[in-house]
């Protein structure tokens, strides 16, 4: 798989970078890209191309790039958005990498192919494609934090389990659906991963192979630090632009019909057209950001970040919206994830709770934003 196939476990957050005018004409969104750090400036790689990264800023809060996969998503004139993938890279190799495969998961492989019967060299083939990520010349797999003995390897659509038995073999337990919208606390290990059939399994012993997992899970265990140093710069980022924006009131709202009704007009009081003319400014600063209706004032607006209360906040589900523009009477937003939803008669407008997604992200794990 290429890093386009991983769009799915990426954070909801768009990056917008500013490059030079003169080169962005070699910029292909489609293939893969890395940012690198080189004699203290940003840089945007795409094969054998450097983009000077202009307004380095945007990105930190994410403190060590390398510990991110990022994927372009568009491209404009002089300007490339992209988003990121939190995926820290382990310090250990494992080039030895061979798991078995029984008849089960053979079977489970013809299912994903609608096929009646597949044989054993098909399946591992579309397993090494669903499941190893192939960047240059190295390739990686994403896993999930594991436990005990049983760890998760994290796939274009698929999870596959995998669990060291007594005998020192690494086996394939099973393969399942990836549930979209799941996020995961992965890491991403340099290896080349081989599946070899189960009748072969006495041939793949590892005498070794609990001392690589022990090992591997303690390099895993930097992850956490690595988390608490992003997520405390995002929080202190995400308090610095929530006060600084602030919200607007509406007190009634009508939709643009001209545009087959995906802009909806948000009608203000007069006073408050400073307070529009602020938030403006701030979006206009921060590239990007979504912003949220809802009827009331969410938690880690009003109170302190460290206080806030989440619980109280999932009872009022919000809309997420982006900013179309405004005039001195409405602000025009395009409805966006839960355009579903109809907005209240009456209610508050503020930047989407980039604090809300570190808070859920960072417990359950992060993926993607």
């Amino acid at each position: 798989m290429n890093l386009k196939d991983l769009r799915h476990l990426t954070q909801e957050k768009v990056i917008e970078l500013q490059l030079d005018d003169d080169v962005i004409a070699d910029f292909n969104r489609d293939d893969d890209i890395s940012i690198r750090e080189m004699l203290g400036e940003l840089f945007l790689i795409q094969k054998e191309f450097r983009f000077q990264i202009n307004n380095p800023e945007v990105l930190d809060s994410y403190g060590n790039v390398d510990n991110f996969l990022w994927l372009a998503i568009s491209v404009k004139i002089n300007k490339v958005c992209i988003q990121a993938i939190a995926c820290p890279l382990s310090p250990i190799q494992w080039n030895a990498f061979d798991a078995a495969i029984d008849e089960t998961i053979v079977k489970e492989v013809a299912k994903k192919l609608n096929l009646t019967t597949v044989n054993f060299e098909q399946a591992a083939n579309w397993l090494k494609e669903e499941f190893i990520l192939v960047e240059g010349n190295s390739s990686y797999i994403l896993h999930v934090d594991s436990k005990a003995k049983i760890w998760t390897i994290v796939g274009k659509e698929n999870l596959l389990q995998i669990e060291l038995t007594k005998d020192q073999t690494l086996w394939v337990k099973s393969l399942k659906t990836l549930t979209r919208g799941k996020r995961f606390r992965l890491n991403r290990l340099q290896a080349n991963p081989a599946f070899v059939h189960s009748s072969l399994s006495e041939k793949i012993k590892d005498p070794l192979i609990s001392q690589k997992l022990e090992e591997l899970n303690k390099s895993n265990s930097t992850y956490l630090k690595l988390w608490n140093t992003y997520g405390i710069k995002v929080k202190q980022r995400a308090e610095e632009l929530a006060r600084k924006a602030g919200f607007v009131d509406y007190v009634k709202f009508e939709k643009d019909n001209s545009v087959d009704g995906l802009n909806w007009h948000f009608y203000f009081k007069e006073k408050d057209l400073e307070k529009v003319k602020i938030l403006k400014g701030v979006l206009n600063e921060q590239k990007g950001q979504s912003l949220e209706i809802n009827t009331k004032q969410p938690s880690w607006l009003t109170n302190d970040i460290e206080d806030i209360s989440l619980e109280n906040d999932e009872r009022n589900p919000s809309i997420h919206a982006t900013f179309v523009k405004n005039t001195n009477q409405f602000i025009a937003l395009n409805l966006t994830s839960e355009a579903r939803l109809k907005p209240a008669s009456t209610g508050v407008i503020y930047f989407q709770s980039v604090v809300k997604k570190y808070k859920i992200k960072g417990e359950s794990g992060l993926g993607s934003r």
